[in-house]
Parts: C-alpha cells; structure tokens; sequence
C-alpha cells in the first residue's frame, strides 16, 4: 500500500517525478540506509518518495551517567559495595555493508560485560583514580566481545566520575579520615620522637666537643711549652755557634794578617838585597852615575868644588864616585 501511495504521487507529478531522481552522496565515516539495506559510502541512486534515505555515521558514543544518574552503570565491587561509575564508550563499525545499531543496542550489550569487569575490583581500588584508569583500558577487550555481535568495536573508554550510595560514601569518608587521622598522629609521634633524638644528640655531641676542646686545650699548651723550650735551646746553640764562628775567623783573620806582614818583610829585605848586589858590580856604578846626573841639581853643590868641576872628565869621576840613593819602591 504504502509502494502504490508513492507511485500515485509520482503519476501525479507526472514528468517532475522524473526529473526529482537524483543521486546520494555518503561521506566518509558515514552509512546510507535506504529501505532498510545498507549503503556504503559513496554514491548511489535516491528517489524522493520512495526510498526511504537515512545517513548514520559509522561511529557512535554511549555515555553511562549525567545528566541522569539512573544511567549510571552499576558496579558491585568484588568485596560487596555497590556504586555507580560514570563513563563514556566511544564505538565504530567494523566493516562495509553491516547495519549500524542503535543507541539502545549498544547500551544493552554493554551494560553487563561492562558491570562485570568492573566488579572485579575491590572498593579500595575502585577508589583510586589510577586503578580505575587501568580497568578502563583494560575493559575494552570485554566491549569488544559484547559488541561483536552488532559488528561493531570499542575505540575506547573514558572514565568521568564514581559515584557512591549515602551510607557507603558516609563510611569511606569516615575511613578516610580515620586514617588521615592515624597518619596524623603517626607523623607526630615520629617528629616527637625525632626531637627526642635529636636532643639527646645534640646533648652527646655537645659534651664530646667540650671534651675535645678541652683536650686540644690541654694539648695546645704543652705544645707551645715544648716548642717554647725547644726554642730558648736552638737559640742559645746558635748565638754560642755564632760566637764560636766569629772567633774562628778573627784568629784567622790575626793569623793570616801577620803572615802577609812577615811576607811584606821578607820580600822588602830580599829586594833591597838584591838591588845592592846589583849596585856593587860595574853595572850598578854605571846605574848610580847615571841616576845621579839626571837628579843633580847645580844650585846644590857646594861653590868651592863647583871650581874644580871645569871638565868632562871631572864631572865623570865625580858622578862615579857619588851614589845615588834610590827611592824605595811603596
């Protein structure tokens, strides 16, 4: 009935039905459902008024929880508390030419298989964020069991919040006090104790560093005595050394004084020995002669024999016989 209402419409539109033939487009990541046969992306005939045309994306979202907290899904933890988590599933079809389900399917398939994994966590576990992380992660080989039946897979699962029963969140903040609580004073104790110690340490080591001052004290001054006695000797050694040294060389100064002394001496006798020997020969006359003209003086001869000097020959027997006295050499 519902075919010939459309072929009506047609005959009536007459040539116009015609021209509304047209051709649908599917985007990527998307489904075309035309008279309930699924159409896979791309292009494909569409008749206005007779087929029925729906596009649907190939992925979808199921969100456990808010706004509504009936849609939470239930979790009874493994040691019997019951609690509500908070969640979304992201899902896609896993090949060509498979209808996509609806929303309400995938609830369904996931909702147990979900509960279940979940409930085999612990209160205390389910409690802490990176413990429920975890089994987020790891609950997405559970929702792909459940949904391979609808052809389609979980791309993930995301945790937004746990909520729990009045009475049980009541009981866990009171536990979760109580053991603040304990910490608390486990933390008190522990630094009550610590000042303790650290007294009675500092008391220790004071004492051992009074005694140790006092033992360096002790040490300091018998030190500075020996260094001090040590000393008065090693300079009364020196000065005596010095005193010793000193004399040593005066004496050797005195001694090699009077020997340069004696030395002069003798080479002064030798000399004076040696020039008379030289004096005495023909030589030597000669020499004194000669000294004796080139040192006499006119002025200083006496005027009476001054007349008898009239002659060379005078002059050279008186010059011969005079001698001439040489200087000593200083």
């Amino acid at each position: 009935m519902k075919v010939l209402l459309r072929l009506t419409l047609l005959t009536l539109l007459g040539g116009t039905g015609f021209a509304a033939i047209a051709v649908g487009s599917v985007p990527r990541d998307h489904f075309a459902v035309r008279d309930g046969s699924v159409l896979p992306p791309g292009l494909h005939l569409r008749v206005p008024f007779v087929h029925d045309w729906q596009i649907r994306p190939k992925t979808g979202r199921i969100v456990f929880g808010p706004p509504s907290d009936k849609r939470l899904l239930p979790v009874k933890t493994s040691d019997d508390h019951q609690v509500g988590l908070s969640l979304t599933v992201s899902w896609h079809i896993v090949g060509p030419g498979n209808r996509p389900p609806t929303d309400a399917e995938v609830e369904a398939a996931l909702t147990g298989p979900l509960a279940r994994h979940f409930g085999k966590l612990p209160l205390r576990e389910v409690l802490q964020p990176v413990s429920l992380e975890q089994a987020a992660v790891d609950a997405r080989g559970p929702a792909d069991v459940a949904l391979s039946s609808l052809h389609a897979t979980a791309s993930s699962i995301l945790i937004h919040g746990l909520r729990l029963p009045p009475d049980l969140d009541a009981k866990v903040r009171q536990d979760l006090l109580a053991e603040v609580q304990g910490v608390a004073d486990e933390a008190t104790r522990v630094e009550a104790s610590a000042r303790t110690e650290a007294t009675s340490a500092a008391s220790k080591v004071g004492a051992r560093v009074t005694g140790l001052e006092a033992s360096w004290d002790e040490r300091d001054a018998t030190l500075r005595q020996e260094i001090g006695g040590a000393s008065t000797k090693i300079r009364s050694e020196a000065d005596a050394y010095v005193r010793r040294r000193r004399a040593e060389a005066e004496a050797a100064e005195a001694r090699l004084g009077a020997e340069a002394h004696l030395a002069a001496s003798r080479a002064a006798a030798l000399r004076d020995k040696l020039l008379a020997q030289a004096l005495d020969g023909e030589a030597g006359r000669l020499y004194t002669a000669i000294e004796a003209a080139r040192n006499f003086k006119v002025g200083e001869l006496d005027p009476t024999l001054r007349t008898r000097l009239t002659t060379m020959e005078a002059w050279r027997r008186f010059f011969l016989r005079t001698r001439v006295r040489t200087p000593r050499p200083q």
